[in-house]
Parts: structure tokens; C-alpha cells; sequence
């Protein structure tokens, strides 16, 4: 391993030492996407689904079981 890497894997590991476990999980999808395509990266589309719906749904405030148990409510 050349100097260049080196460092360069040092900074990511420093970098990603600051990340919430959502974000290092994004990245842990991104990592193995990439061992597995040698010629095409990644981009949010090619994300796992349940990462999609989490970067959807982490602006909006409240919970979402707690509004869909307010919903069956009447049914129960």
C-alpha cells in the first residue's frame, strides 16, 4: 500500500469518526456497491430501499408508527 493510500484511508476513518450510525451505514451500502461494480458508482437511486426511505422521512418531525397507530385507532 503506497503513501498516498495511506493517508487517504486515514482521513475517511478520521472523517468517519464524526458520522451519526445512519450516515455510517449509508456508507457501509456505498462500500459494498462498490466491491461489487467495477465500472458504475453509486448514486442515491442505487441506494438500498429502506436508506431511501430514511433520508426521506428524517425531516419531518414526530413519529410515523406513533401517526399510523393514531390511524388504526378506530379500527382496533
Amino acid at each position: 500500500m503506497g503513501a498516498l493510500q495511506m493517508r487517504m484511508q486515514e482521513r475517511i476513518v478520521d472523517e468517519m469518526n464524526d458520522m451519526s450510525q445512519r450516515d455510517l451505514s449509508i456508507v457501509y451500502d456505498l462500500i459494498l456497491r462498490l466491491k461489487k461494480s467495477d465500472s458504475s458508482h453509486p448514486t442515491i437511486d442505487d441506494l438500498p430501499p429502506h436508506v431511501r426511505v430514511r433520508n426521506a422521512l428524517e425531516g419531518i418531525k414526530g413519529s410515523l408508527g406513533e401517526d399510523i397507530v393514531r390511524l388504526r385507532d378506530d379500527r382496533i
